[in-house]
């Protein structure tokens, strides 16, 4: 029977949960022998990614990517921080905000959490007014 990259993932959080380092490195040892004998190492990537899915979830963690033409300070990273808090409604414990730089932007910014996209970027607003122009 074939698994999913989920069931995987879901399983060996399982397994890892509560250990040692010690005995967290033996069972990856044998969850990575256990993929290759079941020709099911090219999940690998997803598994990893499905993983990462569930420790933010039973961590209360929230990871966002932010995407901007400048580096952020400190207060517009807390108050993007605070921004992305209200925005989905929820007591978090933390939230991973990791910023990329994007000169294309122009100004602006865009935030990415999960399938969830918030483009308030300066390049998006000229795109939306070529468009509103040609019509």
């Amino acid at each position: 029977m074939k698994y999913s990259s989920r069931q995987y993932a879901k399983a060996l959080w399982e397994l890892l949960e509560k250990k040692s380092p010690a005995h967290q490195g033996v069972i990856l040892n044998n969850f990575m022998k256990l993929l290759r004998k079941q020709k099911e190492f090219k999940k690998l990537n997803f598994i990893v990614n499905e993983l990462e899915k569930i420790h933010l979830t039973e961590n209360n963690l929230l990871k966002a990517e932010i995407i901007s033409p400048f580096p952020l300070s400190k207060t517009l990273t807390k108050q993007t921080k605070k921004f992305i808090s209200s925005f989905f409604k929820r007591r978090l414990k933390a939230i991973i905000l990791e910023q990329k730089i994007d000169k294309n932007l122009i100004g602006g910014f865009q935030i990415k959490v999960n399938d969830y996209l918030i483009d308030a970027s300066v390049k998006n607003m000229l795109l939306k007014l070529k468009r509103n122009i040609r019509v």
